[in-house]
């Protein structure tokens, strides 16, 4: 990581923590892991794991995702969640106050790691999710 890259980095950190709950879209260079974003079409799941079980009822916008890990090339893992009960699966508590946001979860999301695939930034479709928030450690836990 050049001076350069570090300098932006913490610039983009500051400007993101300033604005808080007014954040709407985060370009993805500036994702990192344990942000939630939602707005994903379950087809687009669906085509991108090739197995996930998209659902499309009128009224719901599909599943939210989950970032799990930033790799090289702004290119980044990623997996839905699901509010559906999931054994010995990682979840966020309902309840959680997400950070960079203030935003609080409304229910309990089970994150599909399974469903796990990458992202990168040409993908057109990634510009129109919205920004929940970023799950802080302590609210992640595994079911049984």
């Amino acid at each position: 990581m050049s001076y350069a890259d570090e300098v932006w980095g913490r610039r983009t950190e500051e400007a993101i923590s300033t604005l808080g709950p007014a954040i709407v879209s985060l370009g993805i260079a500036t994702w990192k892991p344990g942000m939630i974003f939602v707005g994903t079409d379950d087809r687009i799941l669906k085509r991108r794991t090739g197995k996930f079980p998209a659902r499309r009822r009128p009224g719901l916008s599909g599943h939210p995702l989950f970032v799990i890990e930033t790799l090289e090339g702004n290119i980044h893992r990623v997996c839905p969640c699901t509010s559906k009960y999931k054994p010995r699966t990682r979840y966020i508590r309902a309840g959680c106050v997400l950070k960079d946001t203030g935003r609080i979860m409304s229910r309990t999301s089970f994150i599909l790691d399974e469903f796990a695939f990458n992202i990168s930034p040409r993908e057109k479709w990634v510009e129109r999710l919205r920004y929940l928030g970023r799950a802080p450690k302590e609210c992640i836990g595994k079911s049984v």
